[in-house]
């Protein structure tokens, strides 16, 4: 169809060794490539995310330096590693969002991580920030409050710092140019805080899900999300042979470079019909426990876990 809107996102790795074949640093990145009716838009949030992938790189750099220098030979040496990547996690006519992950491993006691976040308006081109995404900037307060009410459901099991609604209302209230953390999801506007902001290393990203039903008249109504007809279906193996691939008019390549990373998205879309496919081809065995399909058909989300048995590509229940 010609409205159809997809975004991929594969993961390319670089790797350096020392002379003697030795792993010293690892690079972690990703390319994106965006199908939507208006390519003059899609160019200029491919432009923006590609921007964002070389500020890593200046770190990554800055890594691998000090990697070569700290490797004195030892065989209990671990290598250090850079990761920068994104997983869509909504993507409609009105809103592409990208959650994103920062990792750093260089010998300290364990990883640093840090979360950022990319929000697009699908009909400019133009990045999100907290202030274009209200219905008006007075109505920051009220978007904190909920908030803190949702924060307030999981502060004791994920041990939330004592005083940490004075950090969120610092983040959030009069800081309307901010745009990394927050992202739409499906079913409402979550908001994000990295190890140390409001919790111990130990609580892990915490995330706080807004429903869209509590937000009308606090946010744009331009980024509510669009209700689609779904239709019930079934996930059939094909045969991809060259006739049966003469049915498709446009193809997106995904490489996945034998990466694996939990939980990482490297393909979204808005929704798929009856004359779009998934090609699955050159898949690694050992990768098939990590690897699946999931979509949401009636209000249910479905997963598929991506088997291969003699070469075929067989779709199994999760």
């Amino acid at each position: 169809p010609d409205d159809v809107i997809a975004v991929a996102v594969p993961v390319t790795t670089e790797k350096q060794y020392d002379d003697n074949g030795t792993l010293l640093f690892q690079y972690m990145y990703q390319n994106i490539y965006l199908t939507m009716p208006d390519q003059t838009i899609a160019d200029k949030i491919i432009i923006d995310f590609l921007n964002r992938v070389d500020k890593g790189r200046s770190v990554a750099e800055n890594l691998a330096q000090q990697a070569q220098i700290a490797y004195d030979g030892s065989a209990n040496w671990a290598p250090y590693m850079y990761q920068t990547t994104y997983s869509p996690t909504r993507i409609d006519k009105g809103v592409l969002s990208l959650l994103g992950t920062n990792v750093s491993v260089y010998g300290g006691p364990h990883p640093e991580r840090t979360h950022v976040a990319a929000n697009y308006d699908m009909l400019t081109g133009e990045m999100l920030t907290l202030g274009s995404v209200l219905s008006h900037i007075d109505k920051a307060p009220e978007l904190c409050d909920l908030l803190l009410e949702a924060l307030s459901d999981i502060e004791k099991e994920k041990f939330l710092y004592p005083g940490y609604q004075d950090s969120v209302k610092g983040n959030l209230l009069g800081n309307e140019s901010s745009y990394e953390r927050f992202y739409f999801a499906p079913g409402g506007l979550c908001f994000f805080f990295s190890h140390y902001e409001i919790a111990p290393y130990i609580s892990g990203l915490i995330t706080v899900e807004i429903p869209y039903a509590k937000l009308t008249g606090i946010i744009n109504d331009a980024y509510f999300p669009e209700e689609l007809e779904t239709a019930t279906g079934d996930i059939t193996p094909l045969d991809f042979s060259q006739e049966a691939l003469s049915h498709f008019s446009q193809f997106s390549e995904i490489v996945l470079n034998n990466v694996y990373i939990p939980e990482q998205t490297v393909f979204a879309a808005a929704a798929l019909c009856q004359y779009d496919a998934i090609m699955l081809q050159d898949i690694i065995p050992d990768a098939m426990p990590t690897l699946r399909i999931t979509f949401d058909s009636l209000g249910k989300t479905t997963s598929y876990y991506i088997t291969q048995d003699n070469g075929a590509i067989l779709l199994l229940p999760a």
